[in-house]
């Protein structure tokens, strides 16, 4: 689910779905940290990207190139989803999409512009991702059928 995810925002934003991105799932202390050190702010945070396109020097790599790491944390995610009225799966989901958003250049904190491109952005990767999720449970019922 979290790579359909990955892919369903690299190819909403016209990107190869060919890239690597790093996906790790946390805690609330880890990411706590993770943000103390990365951003300054000392408190939890849903998601963080760092990226791998700084351009300071080349990476190695062996077949698709990185583009980054997306970070999720479980526990901000689980309190999340009943706010938002939908499943852990779904939240989770939807926070790799905006964190590989991120790394692909939208940031919602620039201006209202870039929020609403990053808004639309993220509803046109959700809406790819459930209805890839409802055709592959349409062909499994078929296949049990």
């Amino acid at each position: 689910m979290l790579r359909r995810a990955a892919a369903s925002a690299l190819e909403a934003h016209s990107a190869s779905a060919s890239r690597e991105v790093s996906l790790a799932v946390v805690g609330d202390d880890e990411m706590r940290r993770l943000n103390r050190t990365s951003r300054g702010l000392d408190e939890g945070t849903d998601v963080l990207s760092f990226s791998l396109e700084t351009g300071a020097f080349p990476l190695p790599h062996r077949g698709a190139p990185p583009l980054g790491e997306v970070v999720v944390s479980y526990p901000q995610a689980e309190r999340q989803a009943p706010e938002m009225g939908h499943s852990v799966d779904h939240e989770i989901s939807a926070l790799v999409i905006h964190g590989v958003l991120h790394l692909l250049g939208y940031d919602h904190e620039v201006s209202e512009a870039d929020a609403e491109a990053m808004r639309k952005a993220e509803a046109e990767a959700q809406e790819r991702l459930w209805e890839e999720q409802g055709a592959r449970k349409k062909e499994q019922e078929h296949k049990c059928a």
